[in-house]
């Protein structure tokens, strides 16, 4: 795109963005494999020179099979910087080796990917998928998600501030190559997130953080005198850290910039939302769970749990650490019942509460028949009802509790 020094500053800018870092500690979180995969993807495109290369046609079409098989939404991101690139090459030479390059790519692609995708439950799961759990596109928390949410929860406001400028610079006065296929990168998926009718999350836009470190680098590298491209970069760098120390690990004043809100409407704009999913790590919860699991490790480590949670607690992180930890978690022939949460255990307010969770009659009536009180624990040490886990056990693997 330019030279090594921007691609230095990308790279500062990405490890900045509290995104990157947030998500990167949530194993497995949401979109944020897809970010290794199109940035990969997007400089074997670049790689091609508008598929003349056979060599990085061949990597670029591993690239997008692999990338497909990582997640659907990838489709999103690689395929209209492709169809660009495909077009522009054919309309700039019509020739035989751009024909068979790009030919190659698709079936390298194909023979990767298609096995999954070219089945009608998985086209049909594309094609509706955008549509499921509708919500309002133009109601101000849709909207936000993909707009100001940008730096609530994704990019912080320095970063977004730079990026904004750096996409009018690079808009207007970048004249590079391939120019086109980075704002395709951003752009698209960013339109296509905005305007779904299906409910919005910030880390639907994983995918693009690359792209606008990229356009923001492009815009300070190219600032003429050096003293004020240092500066910023300077000014940016202290920033982002102390954004890092505070949002990561709360030993700065938690306030710093809690205060930095404005209001709309009944509506907070705050200068970023370190609570938010691709931020929060609730030390408080993960030491709760962390003792709730030490006691069934050292109890019932042989037994196979389900869990029925009416209280805050995360329960895919408690199912997590029961497989992490070499026991057992289902839904069938489950040994031991896990209740989190106030849930009363005398006559009919057991029933009234277990169908407000969302259980059936018949899974009730099983409970009631087949199950017996074994235990009961507390997640803190002052004994509140709200955190009491309460432990259900199969009458025949625990009969001196049946009575």
């Amino acid at each position: 795109m330019k030279d090594e020094e921007t691609g230095n500053i990308a790279m500062i800018l990405f490890a900045l963005v509290p995104a990157v870092y947030g998500m990167s500690r949530q194993y497995g979180h949401k979109d944020y494999h897809i970010i290794a995969a199109i940035t990969f993807n997007i400089y074997c495109l670049i790689k091609t020179d508008y598929f003349k290369d056979r060599k990085w046609t061949i990597w670029y079409g591993i690239s997008v099979g692999l990338g497909l098989m990582i997640k659907n939404a990838f489709l999103a991101y690689f395929f209209m910087p492709f169809l660009y690139i495909a077009l522009v090459s054919l309309i700039e030479k019509i020739e035989s080796n751009r024909i068979i390059n790009i030919t190659i790519a698709i079936c390298i692609g194909s023979l990767i990917a298609g096995w999954h995708y070219f089945r009608p439950i998985i086209i049909e799961k594309i094609l509706y998928d955008g549509i499921k759990e509708s919500d309002s596109i133009f109601k101000f928390e849709s909207l936000r998600i993909m707009t100001i949410g940008l730096w609530e929860e994704i990019l912080s406001p320095p970063i977004f501030i730079i990026f904004v400028i750096g996409l009018i610079f690079f808009i207007w006065k970048y004249n590079g190559r391939y120019k086109y296929i980075i704002l395709l990168w951003f752009f698209v998926p960013w339109a296509i997130i905005t305007f779904m009718p299906h409910r919005k999350k910030p880390e639907y836009g994983s995918g693009f953080i690359p792209a606008i470190a990229l356009i923001g680098a492009m815009f300070i590298s190219n600032i003429k005198k050096r003293n004020i491209k240092e500066t910023v970069v300077i000014v940016l760098i202290i920033i982002g850290f102390v954004q890092y120390l505070d949002f990561s690990y709360k030993i700065l004043n938690a306030d710093l910039f809690n205060k930095l809100r404005l209001k709309y409407k009944q509506h907070y704009i705050s200068y970023f939302n370190h609570n938010g999913c691709l931020m929060l790590l609730d030390f408080k919860q993960i030491q709760l769970i962390l003792g709730l699991m030490n006691h069934l490790k050292n109890k019932y480590p042989n037994e196979k749990f389900s869990i029925i949670s009416n209280s805050i607690l995360d329960t895919f992180a408690l199912e997590s650490q029961i497989l992490y930890h070499g026991m057992t978690y289902g839904k069938e022939n489950k040994t031991i019942l896990i209740f989190i949460g106030n849930i009363n255990f005398i006559g009919d307010k057991f029933n009234e509460e277990l169908k407000k969770i969302g259980l059936t009659t018949d899974e009730i009536f099983e409970i009631e028949q087949k199950y017996c009180l074994i235990d009961v624990f507390y997640l803190d040490e002052n004994k509140n009802e709200n955190t009491k886990v309460t432990l259900f056990g199969r009458k025949d693997k625990f009969p001196q509790f049946s009575q």
